[in-house]
């Protein structure tokens, strides 16, 4: 798998050479990762710059699959760009402030005694957030797992081939 990690620092700088062989670190062997800077139009963001941003992020990501990427991670918290890069591209299109945001608010909202229906196939993110999985195969509930219970595994088993 080849991984596009885009974010808002200059090319070639440390932060960016520091942050690849981070992410290569935690990627492992079998998990290219490949970490690029744009631009930033101007280094006080307001709309116009977010936008400039935005578009900056799409053109450069236009080729993504077909040099051969599996998935593009938008390090750049205001996600500008991101929808309409997903609009654009037939591979996945991270964006990790939506991600970060996504998560604070589910902790807030279980911290806070609310329970929560998360519907998602992104299984390694699914066991991040939920404390019980309820497990659908054709339609139908084929299982009910506590967290101990569940794995990666034992999750894609039940609701690709059900409970055999």
């Amino acid at each position: 798998m080849r991984i596009l990690w885009q974010s808002f620092t200059a090319s070639g700088s440390t932060y960016l050479r520091l942050l690849q062989d981070a992410l290569r670190a935690l990627a492992g062997d079998q998990v290219e990762v490949v970490v690029a800077g744009l631009e930033r139009p101007h280094p006080y963001i307001h709309r116009l710059s977010e936008a400039r941003c935005a578009y900056e992020l799409v053109a450069a990501n236009l080729d993504a699959a077909r040099r051969g990427f599996d998935a593009v991670v938008v390090g750049h918290f205001q996600d500008g760009g991101v929808h309409e890069l997903r609009a654009a591209l037939d591979i996945p299109v991270v964006g990790l402030g939506e991600t970060t945001l996504i998560h604070r608010i589910v902790h807030e909202a279980r911290d806070n005694g609310m329970a929560l229906v998360i519907s998602s196939a992104e299984i390694d993110e699914l066991l991040l957030l939920c404390d019980r999985f309820v497990v659908l195969f054709r339609g139908r509930v084929v299982a009910t797992l506590s967290r101990a219970e569940a794995t990666q595994a034992r999750l894609t088993h039940l609701a690709t081939e059900g409970p055999r």
